[in-house]
């Protein structure tokens, strides 16, 4: 809007036969009428042409133009009321105009059009298939890299984009300078590796006055034993997951228990730190159903009671550690987990 107000306010000005020309020496200065002749123009042959610049910056051309187009001349007005003197080019915001007879805009649009190129940059292509991270999570991470370059052919100059995805292949084509593409590269050569995988194993454990304890590591049963020394403990359930260490991708484990009893677990990872081995997790929940009904194993589905929640948690896992998540019951259920980075 502002752009388009400077216009028409310019253009009202040169309509109406005022003094365009900057004294700056950019351009055509306007000298005295008194020290210096200028070519006699009838305000009828007079035509005007705009010009905004897509690739050089309008001052630059307007200055380069003007040093061999650039001039002044008296327009006679209509009716005999008088002449005034203007400059036959005017830089306004953004936009060059031109106001003369139409050999001179012509020959001076012309060198404009063809002063308007893109400088010549050296590009230079790359294909990049991606080994671990899907090409829709890289367009994410490049799009700050993603702009418009300038090609140049024998039909002349055209913009294009700078990264292009074919999705049905799985590969990024990256047409850029060097130095642009040496950067790109160094983002997918840190951000298209492994997720970092971990081994979790998971212990249901019963606990009341008899228990040996079997098939329970030790170390687990010494340490519920320093948490709650007068309780025994008993194997009532066990599963093992393997999964990728990445933050709000949900893992669910279902753990078979003994008895009709089984179990559900499910968390979010939010953080991994692959240094200490720790992965913090959200909207850990423990639900527990029961077997009504005869078994698949029967010739019938197995029906299940309507789970209910145990408990729910948000904590940290530290790789090695025996933790346990929580206990509920008078004759308490534990929820104990490991996690194990893998190398």
């Amino acid at each position: 809007m502002i752009r388009e107000m400077i216009l028409a306010a310019g253009l009202a000005g040169l309509l109406a036969g005022g003094t365009v020309a900057q004294e700056s020496g950019e351009g055509a200065a306007v000298a005295s009428a008194a020290k210096r002749q200028f070519p006699v123009v009838d305000e009828s042959e007079l035509t005007i042409w705009q010009f905004a610049p897509r690739f050089r910056e309008a001052e630059t051309l307007y200055k380069f133009a003007g040093q061999s187009l650039a001039r002044n001349y008296e327009v006679e007005r209509r009716g005999g009321s008088g002449s005034t003197i203007v400059a036959n080019m005017s830089l306004l915001g953004d936009t060059i105009v031109l106001y003369d007879v139409p050999e001179q805009v012509k020959r001076i649009s012309s060198m404009l059009q063809e002063l308007d190129v893109a400088p010549r940059v050296e590009l230079t292509t790359f294909e990049y298939h991606p080994r671990y991270v899907a090409i829709s999570s890289l367009s994410g991470a490049l799009r700050s890299y993603q702009r418009h370059i300038v090609l140049t052919d024998a039909h002349g100059q055209s913009r294009a984009d700078n990264i292009a995805w074919m999705q049905d292949r799985s590969v990024v084509i990256v047409r850029d300078t060097k130095e642009a593409v040496a950067e790109i590269q160094a983002l997918l050569a840190r951000i298209d590796v492994p997720e970092p995988q971990v081994t979790i194993t998971c212990w249901v454990i019963r606990g009341g006055k008899e228990g040996s304890g079997a098939g329970l590591p030790a170390e687990l049963t010494e340490n519920l034993a320093r948490l709650v020394p007068e309780l025994r403990f008993t194997a009532a359930g066990f599963a093992l997951i393997r999964t990728a260490a990445a933050p709000g991708r949900p893992v669910e484990l279902h753990i078979e228990g003994t008895g009709a009893d089984t179990y559900d677990l499910a968390f979010v990872p939010s953080a991994y730190d692959p240094k200490m081995g720790s992965l913090t997790i959200d909207q850990c929940q423990l639900k527990h159903r029961r077997i009504e009904t005869a078994p698949a194993s029967e010739g019938r589905p197995a029906q299940f009671s309507a789970a209910t929640e145990l408990f729910t948690t948000n904590t940290i896992l530290r790789g090695g550690e025996y933790t346990v998540l929580g206990a509920t019951g008078t004759e308490p259920v534990f929820l104990v987990v490991r996690l194990l980075p893998v190398p």
